[in-house]
């Protein structure tokens, strides 16, 4: 387990997510429930967790305090910090609790609609950072939006800049692992060419060699659904892993087809397993099962399988996904099967 990884997360009344201790895998980290339940904040905060004291010294609290404010506003896109707080009668108040595997870059605060934000554990050191991949692809928002975000008030997610910022980072020079090279091998395949960045003009092109395409194209031209595979194959190329050991992807099978779900599924599989911890919400069966298959195959006991119901329901945490009791997803799927079957053709 390397230092950035997160080990532990303690929330009460923050927004709609349970009041819970959340033990997570080193490996891979599955978060399922229904719309609203919480799937997308609790990848938001964990990321700002993992990104606010990036480049920090030994700054002051007042100092901390304002920057870990800054990312939480600006990640959840809340007028104001105290919002996150869960709009329950008789509280005013919640507190979150992280713990690393470097255990002196912890952090505990609470944020309160009186107070404000405020630090009670402040941490001496801070993470390499983590990437974190929204459900919509962002190659084709290059090279113009990290600059437009720098210098206007754009209503977007931080992370959306972030990402954006690591994408059009120069490639590493030096050998890349077994793993690594493997992914990216699996990732051409599926894309049917390889991704290229004009150091000029700062654009994305598919070099493409697929029977539908021959050629340079435009990244805006390619499927917007292997734009996401682009993006995890443009990281992959950069050397952005070797540091930032941290992955945090919401909805990967939004606009993909299920062949690619399932390759896709099979590399975020490898990255967990060769020392990158990942956190994936999601609401496909298919790429649910890809991962439990991927899971009895390996015989792996790295993986946490957690489903949300809201904050009056708890947490559900197991390392199987078959024991889930709460899985809309599938109930749904297995209630539209019998229809189908029932039905005379």
């Amino acid at each position: 387990m390397t230092a950035s990884m997160i080990k532990t997360l303690d929330l009460k009344n923050f927004t709609v997510l349970p009041d819970a201790h959340y033990e997570f895998s080193p490996g891979l980290n599955v978060f399922v429930a229904e719309n609203g339940m919480g799937k997308s904040h609790l990848l938001k905060i964990l990321y700002a967790l993992t990104t606010f004291g990036l480049g920090s010294g030994q700054d002051s609290k007042n100092i901390l305090q304002a920057e870990l404010e800054k990312h939480l506003k600006e990640n959840f896109r809340a007028e104001e910090v105290f919002r996150l707080v869960r709009r329950v009668q008789g509280s005013k108040r919640c507190t979150v609790e992280c713990s690393f595997a470097e255990p002196t870059a912890s952090v505990e605060f609470s944020i309160s609609s009186r107070v404000g934000l405020s630090l009670k554990k402040i941490p001496s050191s801070f993470t390499s950072g983590s990437v974190f991949f929204p459900t919509r692809e962002l190659m084709s928002l290059c090279p113009w939006f990290v600059p437009a975000y720098e210098l206007y008030h754009l209503e977007f997610e931080r992370s959306w800049r972030d990402t954006c910022q690591l994408l059009q980072a120069p490639g590493r020079k030096g050998p890349r692992s077994s793993a690594m090279t493997s992914i990216l091998k699996v990732l051409q395949t599926a894309l049917g060419g390889e991704v290229i960045l004009n150091g000029d003009s700062g654009r994305f092109y598919m070099k493409s060699n697929s029977s539908a395409w021959t050629g340079t194209i435009e990244m805006p031209m390619v499927a917007e659904g292997l734009r996401k595979l682009a993006m995890l194959y443009r990281l992959i190329q950069t050397g952005t892993f070797e540091d930032r050991r941290v992955l945090f992807w919401d909805e990967p099978e939004a606009n993909l087809n299920p062949k690619y779900i399932r390759q896709l599924a099979r590399c975020i599989w490898a990255l967990a397993t060769n020392g990158i911890q990942v956190f994936v919400a999601s609401h496909s069966m298919i790429l649910l099962r890809e991962f439990m298959i991927s899971q009895v195959k390996a015989k792996s006991q790295e993986v946490r399988w957690f489903s949300l119901a809201g904050p009056n329901a708890g947490l559900e945490c197991v390392s199987d996904l078959s024991q889930l009791t709460r899985f809309t997803a599938m109930k749904s799927e297995d209630e539209q099967n019998i229809e189908i079957l029932e039905m005379e053709f």
